[in-house]
């Protein structure tokens, strides 16, 4: 970690371990859990397989000459955020949960 994160970060690790926690402690899961993560895992490979496949398509769309660059730019750049979010939705991810709530 840089100097400079490390330094930005600090206070936060220092008020987390003020109220007993620690940066470092270990989680223990569920069965259910970790299946529900491989499985989430073996999703997102499928879906990154798939973008790139299409990502290699407009990297051939893109050496045509009679290609609109601006708008093949926009599209490329709806289709990351869209397998982006698709990815964020296999994983369920929510807000982290804190000792005090």
């Amino acid at each position: 970690m840089s100097a400079d994160l490390s330094s930005s970060f600090g206070w936060i690790e220092y008020l987390f371990r003020s109220k007993g926690g620690s940066m470092s402690k270990r989680v223990t899961k569920t069965k259910s859990c970790r299946d529900r993560e491989k499985l989430g895992v073996l999703r997102v490979k499928d879906h990154r397989k798939i973008e790139e496949r299409i990502l290699r398509l407009l990297d051939r769309y893109e050496a045509s000459p009679e290609t609109d660059k601006r708008w093949l730019d926009i599209g490329r750049s709806c289709i990351e955020q869209g397998f982006m979010a698709i990815n964020r939705a296999v994983f369920e991810q929510k807000r982290a949960e804190l000792p005090e709530d």
